[in-house]
């Protein structure tokens, strides 16, 4: 669903170049229809590179596979992964004194 969100002007763009380029006695018809096949192949190519990421955790190591032609792979020690939670309750609380209010007015800290 992120994809569609992030590239849906190029998705809207290549329907409508289709659909232009298609039309008989209109002017730029063989540019539009080539700038349309570019288009798609770019979403396409984004489109894989997206399915072919993964992530697994094992015991020791978080591990992040990426790439369509050329796969690289990234190791991270899970003893550097730092397990934050914050609840909003605290957090509207500093809010509420001031804190944060406080210190972004004056430029110190309480």
């Amino acid at each position: 669903m992120q994809f569609v969100i992030n590239e849906l002007p190029l998705l809207l763009l290549c329907p409508i170049g289709l659909i232009y380029a298609g039309m008989d006695g209109l002017p730029l018809t063989h540019l539009i229809l080539a700038l349309t096949l570019i288009l798609s192949l770019i979403l396409l190519y984004r489109f894989i590179y997206l399915k072919r990421m993964t992530y697994s955790v094992g015991n020791e190591q978080f591990v992040f596979e990426y790439g369509v032609f050329h796969r690289k792979v990234d190791y991270l020690e899970l003893y550097r992964i730092v397990d934050f939670n914050e609840h909003l309750y605290p957090a509207i609380m500093r809010i509420k004194n001031g804190q944060h209010l406080f210190w972004r007015q004056n430029h110190t800290p309480p």
